[in-house]
């Protein structure tokens, strides 16, 4: 489910907001064979954002396997006539949300036309700073029921086939999976401290956190020592701010490969029982995955690389950009490299060395700030005044 183990959406008042450039749903798309499309998608922090039109109306949605159904920005709705249900009161990760429906609603994407059953309508334009564009939508479970979808990490590519006719590529490792509720779950082996837990798992393609644990699952297994490094973050989700920590694992496995020192990301809160949490992006995104639930499996093709420990923020800050914005420091972690090259929250970062921030996109400034070594001298705006900072990035946690 989309989400973001961060700061809340409130910084996202520090700067306004610009339209984007349309996208363009005929482009970039090849049809196969007449049963399959490929399609280039584009990929942000490893959120997969999909070009679809409704209404004539273009915009970028969200793949996202972890949502039990589809969304579409209330915004969006409106300006494209649709009739709405009364409102209502719906629980998410981090508070409740205010939600409306609207029936039999037609998209087009460049894979062929889908007419969603029904599709929530939900003012998310919040959450656009954590991509760095607007969000018109989120495909969900019924999308991925109605296709098969195989999701290349590695070139930003998307293949969407009927399931019909579809066999799978050979060489593949099959992973049963289950739903419940509209939602994927498969099985993985967590190791700590010289044990190993089984973990019920929910696989999301919408959650930048590789896995992101039930604090429920945490304690009553005891996974984390005591005396284990962590470091406390804030969060923020649908439904507002939530309270994380973060740490590291000695292995999990999945996928029949065994992946070392993956980071977990796990919730303050206690009440969540029944699974164990979610396994994302940064981790679905060593494998070439197809998603075949008319067969009920994942197929995943590891890429090279796919068993090494895991990379993540090396700067130890969290960086957001408002559609067609500046690169903005939404949050510096306690003791950080960003903390002591003197980086604040609200800062605005004009270049990194000689190349200007803005242009790089959000997707490429992230992934810039996971290199451990690597030393930076950032170009920095805070109100009226400009400012060096040294950044020198290390492994973290």
């Amino acid at each position: 489910m989309l989400e973001r183990w961060f700061l809340s959406v409130a910084v996202v008042c520090l700067a306004a907001c610009a339209p984007v450039d349309a996208p363009n749903p005929d482009a970039d798309a090849e049809a196969v064979s007449g049963e399959a499309t490929v399609l280039q998608a584009d990929f942000v922090d490893g959120l997969i954002l999909v070009e679809v039109v409704v209404e004539g109306t273009p915009g970028w949605w969200i793949l996202d396997s972890g949502y039990d159904y589809s969304l579409i920005d209330s915004t969006v709705a409106a300006n494209a006539g649709m009739q709405l249900s009364a409102m209502e009161t719906i629980p998410q990760p981090g508070g409740s949300v205010s939600q409306q429906w609207t029936m039999s609603a037609s998209l087009s994407l460049p894979s062929g036309s889908w007419t969603a059953d029904s599709l929530a309508v939900l003012n998310f334009a919040g959450l656009a700073p954590f991509v760095g564009r607007p969000m018109a939508g989120l495909l969900g479970h019924d999308f991925f029921v109605d296709h098969v979808i195989t999701i290349d990490y590695e070139n930003g590519l998307l293949t969407v086939a009927s399931p019909d006719s579809y066999q799978g590529p050979a060489g593949a490792t099959e992973v049963s999976v289950w739903i419940e509720d509209g939602e994927p779950f498969a099985l993985g082996v967590l190791w700590a401290a010289n044990r190993s837990v089984p973990a019920k798992l929910k696989i999301d393609t919408g959650s930048i956190s590789g896995l992101g644990l039930n604090g429920s699952f945490v304690a009553q297994n005891a996974l984390i020592p005591s005396d284990w490094p962590r470091t406390s973050i804030g969060g923020v989700a649908v439904g507002g701010e939530t309270e994380n920590f973060v740490a590291r694992l000695d292995s999990i496995r999945f996928g029949g490969r065994v992946i070392r020192e993956p980071i977990v990301a796990w919730s303050a809160d206690l009440e969540r029982i029944g699974d164990a949490g979610t396994l994302g992006a940064p981790l679905l995104e060593r494998f070439r995955v197809t998603f075949d639930y008319a067969r009920m499996r994942l197929l995943v093709e590891p890429r090279p690389g796919s068993d090494d420990p895991e990379v993540g923020d090396s700067a130890g800050m969290l960086v957001v950009q408002p559609p067609a914005g500046d690169v903005m420091v939404a949050q510096i972690l306690p003791g950080s490299p960003a903390e002591e090259a003197g980086l604040q929250p609200g800062d605005v970062i004009q270049r990194i060395g000689t190349l200007v921030a803005a242009d790089l996109g959000l997707g490429q400034v992230r992934r810039h700030f996971k290199q451990p070594g690597t030393v930076d001298t950032l170009s920095v705006v805070r109100g009226s005044s400009e400012l060096q900072a040294i950044l020198e990035q290390r492994r973290l946690p």
